[in-house]
C-alpha cells in the first residue's frame, strides 16, 4: 500500500513533507507489511534512509494495518482538509 493509498483509504491528505519524504524511499519499509517486514527486519533496521525506523519492542503501525485501526482514533487527523489541520 503506498502513502497515497492510505490517504485515500482513509480520507486524509498528508503534509507535503510527508509525500517529499516518501518519495526518498525512507518509508518503503511502511508499505512492506507485517510479513515481508519481519523477513526483512534486519534489512530494514539498518537502512540509512528509514524514516521512523525504530530498533525497539514496539514498531509504528505499517500502512496496511492504518485503516483498521484509523476509527479508533476518533477522526483526529485533519491535515490538509480545512479544519485547521497542518497542510
Amino acid at each position: 500500500m503506498t502513502l497515497s493509498e492510505l490517504e485515500s483509504i482513509i480520507g486524509v491528505k498528508f503534509p507535503k513533507k510527508w509525500h517529499e519524504i516518501y518519495n526518498t524511499g525512507a518509508m518503503e519499509w511502511l508499505e512492506a507489511g507485517v510479513g515481508v517486514f519481519r523477513k526483512n527486519r534486519d534489512k530494514y533496521l539498518n537502512d540509512p534512509k528509514a524514516f521512523l525506523m525504530l530498533s525497539c519492542d514496539c514498531e509504528p503501525l505499517m500502512f496496511e494495518k492504518i485503516p483498521g485501526r484509523f476509527g479508533g482514533c476518533g477522526g483526529g487527523i485533519s491535515w490538509g482538509t480545512g479544519n485547521g489541520g497542518v497542510g
